[in-house]
């Protein structure tokens, strides 16, 4: 079996987990991210996620992805298109 190019880009861009844990912000604001993430962080946690129809997520993703420490893998979720 080869792998498709679709298939290495995949593979090669997301780093391998630790705890195979991805922690998922179902409606958090942007208020309260930066805290939780703070928190899921110190947890263990190092992929986290925000649903895309939580208030104002891309703003979430925005704070995350600027306050998170290296390594922790910050994405979106509930992508329907």
């Amino acid at each position: 079996m080869t792998e498709s190019s679709e298939d290495v880009c995949l593979s090669a861009s997301w780093p391998v987990l630790r705890r195979h844990l991805v922690a998922i912000l179902r409606g958090i604001t942007p208020a309260d991210a930066e805290a939780v993430g703070a928190a899921l962080v110190e947890a263990g946690f190092e992929a986290i996620e925000v649903p895309l129809n939580s208030p104002q997520a891309l703003v979430s993703i925005g704070r995350l992805a600027r306050v998170m420490p290296g390594g922790v893998l910050v994405g979106a979720g509930t992508v329907l298109t």
